[in-house]
């Protein structure tokens, strides 16, 4: 920060231990301490455990400097706007009053742990303090690696209207110097989340090894992608001749399990050790011979080999002074997939914040420009190959399916019943969740887990190993436990929304308990009136919307505004205005809107496609210029009310400064033609005879290998062995299951009718199967879970025909 043409002051944070021990800020001018300031608010939920250790600031003022007033804030104090909460968090608000006392410019240093998507949270409230106070606002962030937590930097300031002056880099030291009276329009940074993920990981291994003393890295490598990406990640941050694998094969081991091994050695540079456990094994299970005389092998002698791995490798860093570095992932943490005093051995886990699915989404990053994990790594069916023919699968659920149970319970708070409600089976949600709870004495002696969501293992979430009360997060032990949590940062319970300061954002706000939120023209018109009106209020730009019976879609950029404050404004003045007409009471909208950040052009204009044909696809209109309650209709008359002329979307369609009318309207609308046309072609196809009165054609078209394989793939990725007729799913589940089958044996076996293909997978004869057709191709766009599904069973079919 430049407040003067020559020697800026330096502003650094300190302790003081000695009682009343106090944390904050020192500025420093010309080598001399010339102001100090202490921290008012106080943290202590998750990570933070501040009250223990230091006593609030009695009072702060403004520093007077050059002319200038500085309202200097402590990180946390920066966290209590109750304009951008919605809610009071603190009783004290520090920005709020600095700005009272005078402040002519805000500063924050802060200690804010990363986690995937808070900086775009952070931004958003930085530029909510600096709208409300009419002050530029100078965020200072810590960078570097301390224990588990990891501080990524991204310093950055903003003018007195939230937008940008500058933005520094994330994960290294960085130096901005900004003009404080300049006009913001930097743009911030934006990058994928597996991308900041992977430089977290990184930052975190480097700092905890440099600062613990450490100068190299061990890992055991299984041919496996933990190991692999482990490993990688420690490439990375300490350097291929800093890190050394030793592969460590029994007599259940594959063959592969070496050579990806050897594979990811010699991608990487580092040295790799070969040391077969064969020789040891058998001599522990000589040593056991009469302890263990006469019963059956079983998850003991498995945990042998673990265990004798656990021993090699830790021996290996006493002698080599290396950090040991354990290789499992929180999905296997978090149910106890992994041997205490075996694979959890070591100084540091790396991903044991990193949920299974997410390991893959690291090493299909990290080989985006060449192979750095092996692909047989990737490929290849998790297995601890413990015993003959294990799989994970054989104990656990598909990865897919018990991550989203995971996330649920420890990231976002959620109960049985509500994880149940959420569409998951409740038999498998309660045997997930018991095996979270008797896994805890496995945590407790578990290495440090490098903290990147919000709610890791360790030191911000503990629970009791000895009680006699279940996990249920309705049980009111449970809610005695976290109530703290849920009292001082209400957002916690809840997934952290990930906001975008410069990109788009597919929102969609629907009627609450799914009641119609439009009951005539006169309101869609009112809405549309306030819409215009916070468009303007709010500098938001709008790509494409559409009001339908009962929900909102809206392709926005907020521009740094925080989110929830535009929609709520918006919507609240709305339910107002309906309940007052229409004579009802309570919420209009559902509390929780859905939100999706649209990162590339070719997903806005496939969201734009998607939010343009949904009148058509409900079968309101034939054809989207007919409808008067989207944005179709102003890119269709050239009359823009509501989107922002300089659009992508627009500007796509204008390759020589003149609006390609027909060719927009051809883009938007050929998914529906060409189903349209399939439907006419079967109709004529099949007019003589329904697949449904022929029960030997049926019975031979559930024995075709293409249908078999697909529809015991997709119940694979839903969760259940069996039959898509008689899914053991919620409603909402089953019928998402349904939809894809139907979908994936059209696109496998174009030739057959959807009347033909809809018996296989159970839906009724009265359904429209062409629009549902429709909706699952829609939502591949959108939905990444479902991608995932998809994926994986076209995967499968072309390992088949191979």
């Amino acid at each position: 920060m430049r407040l003067s043409a020559a020697r800026p002051p330096r502003t650094a944070g300190f302790s003081a231990c000695q009682p009343p021990g106090l944390g904050g800020g020192r500025q420093v001018h010309r080598g001399k301490v010339v102001a100090s300031r202490a921290k008012t608010l106080l943290p202590t939920y998750d990570v933070f455990d501040e009250h223990r250790h230091f006593e609030p600031a009695p009072e702060n003022a403004p520093i007077r400097f050059k002319k200038r007033r500085l309202g200097l804030t402590i990180c946390e104090d920066a966290w209590n706007d109750e304009a951008f909460w919605g809610k009071q968090l603190y009783q004290a608000d520090p920005v709020a009053a600095q700005a009272k006392a005078g402040a002519d410019l805000l500063l924050n240093i802060s200690a804010s742990p990363f986690e995937v998507g808070k900086l775009a949270f952070r931004r958003g409230l930085v530029a909510a303090h600096a709208r409300r106070h009419g002050l530029p606002f100078l965020y200072c962030a810590q960078v570097g690696g301390n224990d588990e937590l990891v501080f990524d930097g991204y310093s950055f300031a903003v003018d007195a209207r939230g937008r940008t002056l500058a933005a520094g880099k994330g994960f290294v030291e960085d130096l901005l110097v900004v003009d404080a009276e300049a006009r913001g329009g930097v743009l911030f940074p934006e990058r994928e989340a597996v991308a900041e993920l992977h430089d977290a990981l990184v930052l975190g291994i480097r700092d905890y090894a440099a600062k613990c003393g450490f100068k190299g890295a061990l890992i055991g490598l299984s041919g496996g992608i933990d190991s692999a990406v482990t490993c990688a990640l420690a490439v990375r941050a300490l350097g291929a001749d800093n890190v050394v694998g030793v592969a460590m094969p029994s007599i259940y081991s594959s063959a592969g399990s070496v050579t990806d091994a050897v594979a990811l050695a010699k991608n990487l540079g580092v040295r790799l050790y070969n040391l077969p456990i064969k020789g040891p094994y058998d001599a522990m299970l000589g040593v056991l011979a009469e302890p263990f005389a006469g019963t059956e092998p079983g998850l003991a002698e498995q945990n042998i080999q673990a265990r004798l791995r656990g021993n090699i490798l830790m021996a290996m860093s006493n002698k080599s002074g290396s950090l040991l570095l354990t290789t499992g992932n929180k999905s296997e943490l978090a149910v106890g997939y992994c041997t205490l005093y075996g694979d959890m051995a070591g100084g540091l886990a790396v991903i044991g914040d990193v949920f299974k699915t997410d390991v893959y989404a690291l090493a299909r990053w990290m080989n985006r420009s060449e192979e750095v994990i092996p692909q047989a790594s990737i490929d290849k069916a998790p297995s601890a190959e413990l015993k003959p023919g294990q799989f994970d699968q054989d104990d656990l659920p598909p990865y897919d399916r018990l991550d989203a149970i995971l996330r649920l319970f420890i990231e976002e708070a959620k109960g049985e019943a509500s994880i149940v409600k959420a569409g998951h089976p409740a038999g498998l949600v309660r045997d997930i969740l018991s095996r979270v709870d008797r896994a805890e004495y496995k945590r407790r002696q578990a290495p440090p887990v490098l903290r990147v969501s919000p709610k890791a293992f360790g030191v911000g979430r503990r629970m009791p190993i000895a009680r006699g009360w279940g996990s249920s997060t309705e049980d009111p032990t449970y809610r005695e436990l976290f109530g703290g949590v849920r009292r001082v940062l209400g957002w916690m319970p809840t997934r952290l929304r990930i906001q975008s300061a410069t990109a788009y954002q597919h929102v969609t706000a629907r009627g609450n308990n799914r009641q119609d939120t439009f009951l005539d023209d006169n309101d869609r018109l009112f809405y549309l009136d306030l819409l215009e009106a916070a468009i303007k209020e709010f500098n938001v730009d709008v790509a494409a919307y559409c009001l339908m019976q009962n929900h909102v879609h809206m392709l926005a950029r907020f521009n740094g505004l925080n989110m929830d404050k535009f929609i709520h404004k918006l919507h609240g003045r709305y339910a107002k205005y309906f309940n007052k007409r229409h004579g009802r009471t309570g919420h209009l909208f559902q509390r929780r809107y859905d939100n999706e950040v649209v990162s590339t052009v070719e997903y806005l204009h496939e969201a734009g496609r998607y939010v343009h044909m949904n009148p058509v696809v409900e079968g309101i209109v034939e054809r989207p210029e007919d409808y008067r309650w989207s944005s179709f209709r102003e890119f269709w008359e050239e009359d823009f009310r509501i989107v922002t002329p300089e659009s992508p979307l627009l500007t796509a369609f204008k390759p020589t400064g003149t609006f390609e009318r027909q060719a927009f309207h051809d883009f938007t609308t050929a998914r529906r033609r060409a189903a349209t046309q399939s439907d006419w072609y079967e109709k004529k196809a099949y007019a003589a005879a329904r697949p449904s009165e022929n029960p030997l054609q049926e019975a031979a078209d559930r024995n075709h290998p293409v249908v078999k394989r697909i529809i015991e793939e997709v119940c694979i990725g839903f969760g259940f062995w069996g039959d898509l007729r008689e899914a053991p799913l919620k409603s909402a589940a089953r019928d998402s299951a349904r939809s894809l089958g139907l979908y994936l044996l059209k696109e496998a076996l174009p030739a057959w009718s959807f009347p033909r293909l809809k018996l296989l997978v159970g839906i009724g004869d009265k359904k429209n199967v062409s629009r549902i057709y429709q909706r699952c191709e829609a939502r591949l766009a959108f939905d990444p879970a479902f991608r995932r599904v998809a994926a994986d069973v076209r995967a499968s079919l072309r390992a088949v025909k191979a």
